[in-house]
């Protein structure tokens, strides 16, 4: 499954709900109350039981001879976001591949 956007707003399992889409910039929460999300980061979406949370994605090439692939990218952090904090995400979902260093 790969995101397609975001709810906007609390409701049942399995019942309709308004979804905000690519371009629409919306309010989420760091998952990760250790690390601060950097303008620009890219954003993936968590299995935390707590809704509207993200975390950063990196991209940078690693060590290894295997690429990686991100298809739960959802989109980029508009502005610094702190460690268990909240700020806006654009969201713009893809799929990104992180290239291998060797």
């Amino acid at each position: 499954e790969r995101p397609v956007g975001v709810a906007i707003m609390s409701v049942a399992s399995g019942a309709q709900v308004p979804v905000a889409m690519t371009g629409c910039i919306v309010n989420v929460a760091n998952a990760d109350d250790g690390t601060d999300i950097d303008a620009g980061d890219w954003l993936t979406t968590n299995a935390n039981t707590v809704g509207g949370t993200v975390s950063a994605q990196s991209i940078a090439a690693e060590s290894g001879a295997t690429a990686a692939i991100y298809d739960t990218v959802i989109g980029y952090a508009v502005g610094d976001i702190g460690k268990g904090a909240t700020g806006l995400m654009m969201i713009q979902p893809q799929t990104i591949t992180r290239p291998n260093a060797s």
